[in-house]
């Protein structure tokens, strides 16, 4: 061949090299910087991701509501033939029950993702994973769990993604999951399967709600509140624990027969005196020294054949020894002043100002105005029966919010469960603690004072706490009677107050619906208040034994006994690396020791509760969820 031909056809052919090389190199410089998009939507998978509802939390950071595994099953239609879409639904269908509409839509549709089932279970969902079908896609969803029950009237339902009662209801703006988001994927082969991620949008979850409820002051109240009403056989009770200053309710229960702190009304008795007294020191209408004299009941007025009696002859009292010993007569009369000062209407503006017949605010759902009628409808011995507490409704948390005015320098605060929430962006936003001046300081000072007499050496001494002072008042009321009066043998057992006393820190309220045998404020109340005291001092100073039995409190550390024993410690949270490395040691010590665990991810029940000797444990066993 012509040597010249071949050097020129040689050219030609590294020129085309050259050229084709240079192509497929801007091509793939152009697919480096601007990807090619793939607009054919039978090519692209689509599965949106659902977001979580928000965790509501104690004060301490502990989760009361959460969110269980589940899973959401999606079909994904797009190249499959109709004989694999009935094999799908028929597999589906032996783990639940699928709509004969629903069928219908995925038979008859070429394309499309379809959601066919919310919130299965774990177990379904190995099932339906074990058979193998690319075109089903199980996506994670929420259950909402309650991991404090108790606390179901607090904290209310929820009814698929929003809440229906209680703060599930009250900020369910702030824990209903936020924006969807989801996963793009591109489908390979014949059948278009499942192939790579092309795009993901993360869902926003709900935010955080942050209660004033301390989980283990709950607790205590709780035991306290059963073992006193099963002690004296009551219908029922209620207890209530509240900060003084700043209005956030630590505890709150109720059993039996009381439904609910913020909407079971009753009769407060005595227990509404130290108010009638706030307010007739507030308008000047008595002093504390100024004297009345009892002999053992009163006539309130001649219009009127009422006659309020005393458990005694008091013989003459100050306004300060009424309120100490509870002398009806004492109350009766200083009412009285206040009505001849301030007329009727002024004393109702008061009772009403001290929130009486009025909502406290809190907010939860349900609250109750209780009763408070107005003077319009007041006989001529109204005036003397509410002042002692009769012929007037009111609910433990109404009671509580009044007494703790006055322990709070007769300032009210406006009660609340709800501490903070913290938003999706990480933003924290603290509930504003709203409060009104009800009485002067002097006023409040003084009523304080005979609060303070009445647990050293009055009703209430069966309340005292050694070390500690404690104020408050005792209260035993007759049970109306739905036929009208009163029940002869029918009552509820009151002891309202705080510590302490110079500068309160928690006001706290104990009703028992009922009781048996003793009834009095003074034998049954006020003992559960002391005891309650006593066990919120000493767990704020770090005993385990404020709790009752071998519980120790959420959260706490390993600790010893003085016998140099070790105590379980709260391993909820933890990570399966945590439990290992401390079961290896206490195993070191304890050989006899079994682990037990089921599922993984983070522990979230773990049997015995924490607070268990160790030397007791024969099996630990360990419940841990994603």
């Amino acid at each position: 061949m012509n040597l010249e031909l071949l050097k020129k056809r040689s050219s030609i052919f590294r020129s085309i090299v050259f050229v084709l090389a240079l192509v497929i190199s801007l091509r793939f410089f152009s697919y480096s910087i601007f990807p090619p998009k793939i607009k054919r939507f039978d090519r692209i998978g689509r599965v949106f991701l659902y977001p979580h509802r928000g965790v509501i939390r104690d004060i301490n950071g502990i989760v009361l509501v959460n969110n269980d595994i589940a899973y959401d099953v999606y079909v994904d239609v797009g190249g499959i033939s109709l004989k694999q879409k009935n094999e799908i639904l028929e597999k589906l269908e032996s783990q639940f029950p699928l709509s004969k509409r629903l069928k219908e839509r995925v038979l008859s549709s070429n394309r499309g993702t379809f959601l066919v089932r919310s919130g299965i279970a774990l177990r379904q969902a190995k099932a339906i994973a074990g058979y193998g079908f690319k075109n089903v896609v199980l996506i994670p969803s929420d259950k909402r769990v309650l991991l404090y029950p108790s606390l179901s009237k607090i904290i209310g339902r929820t009814s698929s993604s929003y809440g229906i009662s209680g703060l599930e209801k009250k900020y369910d703006v702030i824990l209903s999951p936020k924006i969807k988001g989801e996963l793009l994927y591109a489908r390979h082969g014949k059948y278009k399967l499942y192939g790579d991620t092309l795009e993901e949008k993360p869902a926003v979850n709900g935010g955080t709600v942050y209660t004033t409820i301390d989980v283990n002051i709950q607790r205590m109240a709780e035991d306290i509140l059963k073992a006193t009403v099963d002690k004296y056989k009551g219908a029922g009770g209620e207890i209530v624990v509240m900060d003084t200053k700043n209005g956030g309710i630590r505890a709150m229960a109720s059993t039996g027969s009381i439904g609910s702190v913020i909407g079971d009304i009753f009769e407060p008795g005595s227990s509404i005196k130290p108010v009638t007294v706030s307010i007739g020191l507030e308008t000047r209408s008595v002093k504390a020294t100024d004297t009345f004299y009892s002999k053992g009941y009163i006539r309130p007025s001649p219009l009127s054949r009422v006659i309020i009696h005393d458990i005694d002859k008091y013989g003459t009292v100050t306004v300060a020894d009424a309120v100490r010993v509870s002398c009806n007569v004492g109350i009766v009369n200083v009412a009285k002043k206040i009505v001849d000062n301030i007329g009727e209407e002024g004393f109702y503006k008061y009772l009403h100002a001290f929130g009486f017949g009025n909502f406290t605010g809190v907010d939860l759902e349900g609250e109750s105005r209780g009763i408070l009628r107005p003077p319009s409808k007041w006989s001529a011995v109204d005036y003397a029966e509410i002042a002692i507490g009769q012929g007037i409704g009111v609910t433990a948390l109404q009671l509580l919010d009044a007494i703790s005015t006055i322990a709070n320098g007769g300032v009210m605060v406006k009660p609340h469960i709800v501490d903070r929430i913290v938003l999706p962006d990480g933003s924290e936003r603290y509930i504003e603690t709203k409060k009104r001046r009800i009485i002067s300081e002097d006023t409040a000072i003084a009523v304080k004072k005979m609060l303070r007499s009445v647990v050293t050496n009055g009703t209430g001494i069966r309340a005292s706490v050694p070390g500690i002072e404690v104020a408050g008042k005792t209260g035993t009321a007759q049970k109306p009677s739905p036929q009208g009066g009163y029940f002869k043998n029918k009552y509820y057992s009151i002891f309202v107050g705080f510590y302490p006393f110079d500068t309160p820190k928690y006001s706290i309220i104990i009703v028992v619906d009922d009781p048996k045998g003793k009834y009095y404020g003074a034998d049954v109340a006020a003992p559960a208040f002391r005891e309650m005291v006593e066990r919120i001092v000493s767990y704020e100073r770090g005993n385990r034994f404020a709790l009752t039995g071998d519980i120790a409190p959420v959260n706490m550390i390993n600790v010893m006994n003085s016998s140099g024993e070790s105590y379980l410690p709260d391993l909820r949270g933890k990570t399966l690396k945590d439990v290992f490395v401390r079961y290896e040691q206490w195993k070191k010590k304890y050989p006899g020791m079994q682990l037990k665990i089921e599922g993984y991810g983070k522990v979230v029940i773990q049997k015995p509760n924490p607070g268990t000797l160790l030397s007791k444990i024969m099996t630990l066993s360990i419940k841990m969820k994603p």
